[in-house]
């Protein structure tokens, strides 16, 4: 649904320990919150133009409670229902929740086990577990890779996670974005050649590749995989759609697995 407003809501907290996090002021500690209750939350998800609340910012599965029983509300009220999670959640809970939530954007951190377990203190198989049912519940799901230098950024680790997502679906959209030195990692901020190669490599097999926290690298256009024509275009916040016919690209035809 590009170009359309949502509200953002989160609470503190964090089911996963990563000594590399970039929000660790929300998630790893306490920063100050108000509470909306569900009434509330389903009053302001159509304000100003929004089209329903995702739920972001820190781990909305460890409020699961909360999620579940408001996103019910909203999908009965006619919003759109969004998570922005790590995906570590248990089998039965995933399934109950994902049928009130339309999409989803999931980090995945590495294609390793290794670095879950040492980095985040949680575990690989689970989260593409949960990947796979949200898929197979027909949530729209997207992934994040945060690229960090030497921990999961060689040639070797690039090209398999896309290998991944590529087997799971080439349509699947990845967001590979830079880090910065945050919580307990000093590494220096990832440079942009390893942004710009995961990029190239990504392009070669996935059909919609972005970059985040960083300008000047890839395109931040979303470009038609069969003919190249321009979709939808962005500037920053500003987003136009310029080459959508329904779903369909309307230069070629192509059906893009875009919902306008």
């Amino acid at each position: 649904m590009p170009g359309k407003d949502i509200l953002s809501i989160g609470p503190n907290g964090c089911n996963f320990s990563c000594v590399f996090c970039q929000n660790w002021n929300i998630s790893q500690e306490r920063s100050y919150t108000r509470y909306i209750s569900l009434s509330e939350l389903v009053k302001l998800a159509g304000k100003d133009g929004s089209i329903g609340v995702a739920y972001t910012y820190t781990e909305p599965l460890v409020w699961f409670e909360y999620v579940y029983d408001s996103a019910k509300l909203l999908k009965d009220a006619g919003f759109v229902t969004v998570i922005v999670s790590n995906g570590y959640i248990n089998e039965e809970p995933a399934r109950e929740l994902f049928r009130y939530i339309d999409a989803a954007n999931f980090d995945l951190k590495s294609i390793r086990p290794d670095f879950y377990r040492k980095l985040c203190k949680g575990k690989l198989d689970d989260v593409q577990r949960t990947i796979r049912i949200a898929a197979e519940m027909g949530l729209h799901v997207e992934l994040t890779n945060l690229l960090i230098p030497e921990k999961n950024d060689s040639d070797d680790d690039i090209r398999e996670l896309i290998d991944w997502i590529y087997d799971f679906n080439p349509s699947t959209v990845l967001h590979i974005s830079r880090y910065f030195p945050h919580h307990k990692m000093d590494t220096p901020p990832t440079a942009s050649e390893r942004i710009a190669f995961a990029y190239d490599a990504a392009r070669t097999k996935l059909k919609y590749v972005y970059t985040g926290n960083i300008t000047g690298v890839g395109d931040p256009h979303t470009i038609c995989a069969a003919c190249g024509a321009a979709l939808i275009k962005r500037n920053f916040y500003n987003v136009k759609v310029v080459g959508l016919d329904g779903g369909k690209c309307s230069k070629c035809g192509a059906d893009t697995d875009i919902v306008v």
